[in-house]
């Protein structure tokens, strides 16, 4: 059975909404550090199937759209590691935190980027993607993805960010994986 492009097409933007609302409920949950595993598996297989079903449109040269989905890839493979290989320990929790928060902008990125690209009020307003709507919009961030309100929620300073130190302050762990190895 094969496709034909409009439809492939519809398909994959539907596939492609999905982890942005679950993206939004997994960084909420860790701000407010708690886990959800079904919202989570949810995020990585949409995600993950968004950028891989973004390579089977036709194309003759490597395309931005192609170097955003192989670096998201990375980062949601580096953030499936985290969670499910190092179930959370040592530096699985930040590589988690990081590749979750990164993987759902990436997916926004897409999606302002496709806005602007086939919405003709905003093609209008930068045709081009380097004009300055273009440029503000794809720059921030989505509500609730700032690592400064993950370390505002800690009590840090945003100046005093680190990745490593922000999130090592996080209290949640896994629950379906038991105490720690070693102790409890």
């Amino acid at each position: 059975m094969t496709l034909d492009l409009s439809t492939f097409a519809w398909i994959h933007t539907l596939i492609s909404l999905v982890p942005l609302v679950a993206g939004i409920v997994v960084v909420a949950n860790l701000i407010k550090s708690e886990d959800n595993p079904a919202w989570t598996m949810l995020f990585f297989v949409t995600a993950i199937a968004t950028n891989v079903t973004g390579f089977g449109f036709p194309f003759h040269q490597f395309l931005p759209s192609h170097g955003v989905a192989i670096i998201s890839l990375v980062v949601l493979f580096a953030a499936l590691a985290g969670r499910y290989l190092l179930r959370l320990q040592g530096h699985g929790r930040w590589i988690y935190v990081v590749g979750i928060v990164a993987g759902l902008y990436f997916d926004y990125f897409v999606l302002i980027a496709q806005a602007f690209n086939k919405v003709n009020v905003l093609r209008a307003m930068a045709p081009t993607q380097s004009e300055p709507p273009f440029r503000h919009r794809a720059g921030r961030t989505p509500p609730g993805l700032s690592h400064h309100r993950l370390c505002r929620r800690e009590g840090l300073p945003a100046r005093q960010f680190r990745a490593r130190g922000c999130l090592r302050r996080q209290r949640w762990t896994m629950a379906a994986t038991g105490p720690p190895p070693g102790g409890p």
